[in-house]
Formats: structure tokens, C-alpha cells, sequence
């Protein structure tokens, strides 16, 4: 992925067998390009690639979580308490 620079928009172009265009502001690109060396980051294009995997990731584990029912949750509080980790 590749920004090009030229105003008025941002670019983050994907070189693959199609391309992908990301537009952002002119101000959200100056400001991540002024914490570059803050962030640990070369370039915009590498932070910003870093942030959106990191958003998938985070929404995909947050969607794959597992619910217990109630009856599941006592019986796991019955065997902590049997076992000295929770008051009667």
C-alpha cells in the first residue's frame, strides 16, 4: 500500500490484482505524520495499515466471544466458592 501525497485528499492505494483507495483528511494526515516517530511508524501508510488490521482483529474477537447461560454462571460460581475463591 502506497499514499500518494497530492492535496486535496489522501490516498492508500493497494497494489494488488485490484486497487483499493482509502481517502482521509488533510488534517488526520498531518497529524498521524507528526506522531509518526511517536507511534513507532515510517511512514502514514504503515501506521495506518498497523491501526485498521489491528481494528479487524478487535472486532472479530469481540464478535466470537462466548455467552453462558445463567445456569452455566452459578454452577462456575458454586465450584469457585467450593473452592476458597469467592465468599458464601
Amino acid at each position: 500500500m502506497s499514499f500518494n501525497n497530492t492535496p486535496p485528499n489522501h490516498r492508500l492505494t493497494e497494489k494488488m490484482s485490484s486497487e483499493t483507495t482509502l481517502e482521509i483528511s488533510q488534517e488526520l494526515y498531518r497529524k498521524i505524520q507528526a506522531r509518526l516517530d511517536e507511534f513507532g511508524f515510517d511512514s502514514v501508510n504503515e501506521c495506518v495499515e498497523f491501526v485498521m488490521k489491528e481494528f479487524v482483529s478487535d472486532t472479530k474477537e469481540k464478535h466470537t466471544q462466548t455467552e453462558i447461560s445463567e445456569d452455566e454462571e452459578n454452577q462456575l460460581k458454586e465450584r469457585l466458592r467450593s473452592l476458597g475463591y469467592l465468599g458464601k
